[in-house]
């Protein structure tokens, strides 16, 4: 499975149009026509996709995802075991899980793909989320076209009597010329993109945009340092960004989904308890030292130093006092081994 990094080829896909006039009669008149409509474009080769089981489970766990053409969303598709669909979200991300066990060749694998990120059930494209990016079946060269719903250059010239031009038959719906992919929209890879998650312990799942380290101790050990953790948080980080309580199910998810976010935040709440905690410990930790220190540093400055000269002096008397008892006492054991020889 080969790909490009980016919209950078063109899809080229047949639009019928339509112009309508009114003549000098005052009758209304139509002319229709077909013109080839150029898209922002890359491509999934698939033609060595032969079917085997080895084939199908070197895909399993693996995938290809293409950031939306007008938005930060990005949709990945991800091959999995069995043959069913489903889609699933992670933050703004949208992941379209591929049951591709018994796809025998590159086209019924296309198909499958096309089928799990179809919205309409006469579309014969995929269409992820309902977006602009659409997947599109090439069966000729067992590719998967990655295409821009919108065109990338400008309108036709289609008309020839004045009228106003409508057009038809337009993959995705989305009728805009001169309008391609910019800055980070358009991406595509290999790869399934989830929210970016760094987690820290099991449990918590948000997302960390800083790290404030603590110096806590007198020491350059790990253990004498403190790193805090501040999550970035928003409605969108902790889920409830993408509530729509006006579709379908829209009330009974955004219930689960404020119960996760209500979550989250009571375990952030809590971990930052645990920091202030520590920190307090630490605060009064330090000030014992530092009493212990002072009162140190005060018996060294309130030392009565003639006192201590007198005491050093007569320590130091009887240690010279002790010495020369010492030497004498050696001197007659000498004098008495001498007198035995």
């Amino acid at each position: 499975m080969t790909n490009t990094g980016s919209l950078s080829e063109t899809y080229t896909n047949q639009a019928d149009w339509t112009e309508t006039w009114t003549d000098t009669a005052g009758n209304t008149q139509t002319v229709t026509g077909t013109a080839s409509i150029n898209h922002a474009a890359a491509h999934v080769d698939f033609s060595q996709f032969d079917g085997t089981q080895s084939m199908v489970n070197d895909l399993i766990g693996k995938g290809f995802y293409t950031t939306c053409c007008t938005c930060s969303n990005h949709y990945s598709i991800r091959f999995t075991s069995g043959t069913t669909y489903s889609t699933e979200t992670s933050g703004s991300q949208y992941i379209f899980n591929i049951g591709i066990e018994g796809a025998k060749d590159a086209g019924e694998l296309i198909d499958r793909i096309v089928e799990g990120t179809r919205t309409s059930a006469g579309n014969d494209f995929g269409q992820p989320a309902g977006h602009y990016t659409l997947l599109i079946p090439d069966k000729a060269t067992n590719r998967l076209i990655v295409c821009d719903g919108r065109s990338s250059e400008n309108e036709p010239s289609v008309a020839t009597n004045g009228g106003t031009v409508s057009w038809s038959n337009w993959q995705g719906n989305h009728k805009f010329f001169n309008t391609k992919p910019s800055g980070d929209r358009g991406k595509f890879d290999s790869g399934v993109v989830t929210e970016v998650k760094i987690p820290i312990s099991e449990g918590r799942d948000l997302d960390w945009n800083k790290q404030i380290s603590l110096q806590i101790g007198a020491d350059s050990s790990m253990d004498n340092k403190l790193v805090i953790e501040l999550p970035y948080i928003n409605s969108r980080r902790i889920g409830i960004g993408e509530v729509d309580v006006t579709i379908p199910d829209g009330p009974e998810e955004g219930i689960d989904s404020f119960a996760e976010a209500i979550e989250n935040v009571s375990r952030e709440r809590s971990r930052m308890g645990a920091y202030q905690n520590r920190l307090e410990h630490t605060v009064k930790n330090l000030d014992n030292v530092v009493e212990n220190t002072v009162a140190a540093e005060s018996r060294i400055r309130d030392t009565d130093m003639a006192e201590e000269m007198v005491l050093y002096s007569g320590q130091n008397i009887l240690q010279q006092a002790g010495q020369s008892v010492l030497a004498q006492a050696n001197q007659q054991i000498q004098a008495v081994l001498s007198l035995l020889q």
